[in-house]
């Protein structure tokens, strides 16, 4: 199955990809794999809307999105290893569509991006 995937940020950039992936379902939600330019990625829509974006590769992370609280993560790359603040803003998951409104913030509680993503099953 083929994966859309677009965002745009707070400083107006655009990312538009299709990516080749690997659907698994079970009983607690979806599990998309596929793999970018940076590595590896796993997004879990689980059927607590809640969603979850791991990455591994040239770009190592494990994104939590819950509406309900903000979460934590470590952003580990080459150049940068960082701790930041994930507010989930908006997360709707509705007919094989995911999308999602998030703010990032530093560690002194800054905000460095907010971004608007939509995911769609093709």
């Amino acid at each position: 199955m083929r994966l859309q995937i677009d965002s745009i940020d707070m400083y107006f950039d655009k990312y538009s990809q299709k990516f080749d992936c690997i659907l698994e379902k079970t009983k607690i939600g979806k599990k998309y794999t596929y793999k970018d330019e940076h590595g590896q990625v796993s997004i879990y829509v689980l059927n607590t809307n809640k969603v979850r974006i791991f990455r591994e590769g040239n770009v190592n992370s494990k994104q939590y999105f819950d509406l309900e609280q903000e979460t934590n993560f470590l952003y580990n790359t080459n150049y940068l290893k960082t701790y930041l603040t994930l507010l989930t803003k908006e997360l709707i998951i509705k007919d094989n569509i995911l999308s999602l409104i998030y703010e990032l913030y530093d560690e002194n509680k800054n905000l460095i991006n907010s971004i608007k993503m939509i995911i769609r099953e093709e």
